[in-house]
């Protein structure tokens, strides 16, 4: 197999056949999809459950979502990041304060940042 062709078929791996092994490649994730489950009044924290799991956000500008907007992006790392409300049809930015929590330690989490 020539380089070319190995390289073809480590993104076809990538994107088809191992989609959580390719951060190790340079490659990075399909983005994340979820919906946001809990929201508190007067906090800028909120909670995104996604298909496995559940992730800490912060807003930080843009459209402010609401509770039960589907949001899809780039999330589930660390960091800020420019994501998209499909709900409203609106961008936002939050910073990914945690994420691949399970329910509790999630509701926890935003408890302890909305106090």
């Amino acid at each position: 197999m020539g380089h070319s062709k190995k390289t073809v078929a480590l993104i076809l791996g990538c994107l088809f056949l191992l989609p959580p092994n390719c951060a190790s490649t340079g490659f990075s994730h399909k983005a994340a999809r979820g919906v946001v489950s809990r929201r508190l009044p007067g906090c800028d924290y909120f909670i995104v459950a996604t298909k496995s799991a559940y992730d800490l956000l912060e807003w930080f500008g843009g459209h402010d979502p609401d509770k039960g907007d589907i949001l899809t992006g780039g999330f589930e790392s660390y960091g800020f990041h420019d994501i998209y409300d499909e709900t409203a049809d609106a961008d936002l930015r939050v910073w990914t304060e945690d994420y691949d929590l399970t329910k509790e330690d999630a509701l926890e989490k935003l408890t302890e940042q909305c106090e």
